[in-house]
């Protein structure tokens, strides 16, 4: 059972921007939680509380989401990766894990490629290394487009389509909740997101050279983030380890709760305590 945890709400300035993040615990190991497009660090809590209770745990409003400020109009993934940075030197932590949902990944991504040094691990929750395909980067493209004329339509769109059917079926208060925070986002912020996320490079041969032990968390049925071009980042890099949520959509870290959060405590007990075997595992 869930232990109840309070999170304290904090801020920072990094970059002349405002930044909002929570820190829960004192304890160790430190864990650090990157939502995806179009999210907030409210996504996260129940996964807190799934947490042991003897983790702390940091989230953060990427810049443009929740209540951090917008940087401009590009948001590169590099940039975003220093936000963090600045937040995690500005708590004072030196060493920890960093956990991404999709574009929380591409974050960490380049938080490894530019700081492998701070981290004891490395999670991309459907998430991928591999840099959009021409096709994607025109699809962006025209996403930007759209923002500019009826971005509230486009969020809509964009974050309901990510869920699997069955779940929007059972979950309309939690798909209204994410969609009303969505659009409290400006076109602008929107925008300099989609301009990185559509720039950013690929990690496969970051990883494939990295000492940091990686987690691949893949959905079976994620239409945004295909299977099989994890299991060929997963093949191709020694110190990976993939579980593969059956049936899982590019939402499933918030529909399949247990199937996700279960591995990530098991692979951080294992890196916590030095272990690194390359494995690929199925949840059943």
């Amino acid at each position: 059972m869930a232990q109840k945890r309070k999170n304290q709400e904090f801020s920072c300035m990094v970059k002349e921007a405002t930044i909002s993040f929570t820190d829960t615990g004192k304890g160790y190991p430190n864990i650090v939680l990157l939502h995806g497009f179009l999210e907030s660090k409210q996504v996260w809590k129940n996964w807190i509380t799934s947490f042991p209770k003897s983790y702390r745990i940091i989230t953060i409003d990427l810049p443009g989401h929740g209540q951090s400020d917008t940087i401009g109009y590009y948001h590169s993934m590099e940039l975003l990766s220093d936000i963090v940075l600045g937040v995690l030197k500005h708590i004072g932590i030196r060493r920890y894990f960093l956990f991404g949902h999709s574009m929380g990944g591409y974050v960490s991504l380049a938080f490894n490629a530019r700081h492998p040094e701070h981290l004891k691990g490395l999670g991309l929750i459907q998430s991928t290394p591999l840099a959009d395909s021409p096709e994607r980067k025109k699809i962006r493209d025209k996403a930007i487009k759209l923002v500019k004329k009826d971005f509230k339509k486009y969020v809509d769109v964009t974050l309901t389509a990510l869920f699997s059917n069955s779940f929007k079926k059972k979950n309309p208060n939690l798909i209204n909740q994410m969609l009303k925070l969505a659009q409290q986002m400006s076109p602008q912020s929107i925008a300099a997101s989609l301009h990185g996320l559509k720039d950013r490079p690929s990690h496969v041969s970051t990883l494939q050279n990295s000492s940091t032990p990686c987690l691949l968390l893949a959905g079976e049925s994620d239409k945004t983030v295909p299977l099989s071009d994890l299991l060929h980042v997963f093949e191709t890099s020694p110190k990976t380890e993939i579980i593969i949520i059956p049936n899982g959509s590019h939402m499933a870290y918030l529909e399949q709760l247990d199937d996700c959060i279960t591995p990530c405590i098991q692979f951080i007990k294992n890196h916590s305590s030095g272990l690194l075997t390359q494995t690929s595992l199925v949840n059943t």
